[in-house]
């Protein structure tokens, strides 16, 4: 089957796996791995491909900085010290016009 031709097929694959209701991360992941199938003509090698993808995926950095983060939103919130942080550049900037806004821009 020639290349155009097997990506003209996986779009409309996904297009309807979409407007059928499947989330698009389903469609796509379902999608690249009938592609590879119909591409690599062997299902265990398509197999093993997704597999690979996924698990590089989600070993990189960026997946560790997601729960690292929302912990230390969780600890800022808990030690109440976002409050205290706010309340100080609010009472510190009782003279400037807007100081709600630029409190809040500060305190973020």
């Amino acid at each position: 089957m020639d290349q155009n031709t097997i990506i003209l097929l996986m779009l409309g694959l996904m297009l309807v796996a979409i407007t059928s209701g499947v989330h698009i991360a389903f469609a796509f992941g379902i999608t690249a791995f009938i592609g590879n199938w119909i591409m690599f003509e062997e299902f265990d090698v398509a197999l093993a491909s997704a597999g690979n993808v996924a698990y590089e995926q989600l070993r990189s950095e960026v997946f560790a900085t997601i729960p690292l983060f929302i912990l230390m939103g969780d600890f800022v919130s808990r030690s109440g010290s976002a409050r205290d942080l706010y309340n100080i550049i609010n009472h510190g900037l009782k003279l400037v016009p807007g100081r709600l806004a630029v409190a809040t821009v500060a305190g973020n």
